[in-house]
């Protein structure tokens, strides 16, 4: 796209806009039941996964309450997994060794 310097936009299209234009290629990629605002999901949880901090993940998304950014932020099950997968269990030391 050509720079346009008749407005501070930096995409300078209307919301419907972009909303029609995001269901327009969604059909045409045969994805179902999937919104532009998933694509928020989609990063707060992928950012989420690669250890953003949570205060920072709050403050991209331009939440003011954490519990709003939780929402947002789902993690994958595989994610989940490989965490309790890294817990290491070792016996109690008795202090004979």
């Amino acid at each position: 796209m050509q720079a346009r310097v008749d407005t501070p936009l930096l995409f300078p299209f209307t919301r419907h806009q972009v909303g029609m234009a995001f269901a327009r290629v969604a059909k045409r990629a045969g994805i179902e039941d999937f919104r532009f605002h998933d694509l928020r999901h989609s990063f707060a949880s992928y950012q989420a996964m690669s250890g953003l901090s949570p205060r920072a993940l709050q403050d991209l998304l331009g939440h003011r309450d954490q519990r709003m950014t939780m929402r947002y932020s789902h993690l994958s099950d595989d994610f989940l997994r490989a965490a309790v997968d890294r817990v290491q269990v070792r016996a109690p030391s008795t202090g004979n060794e």
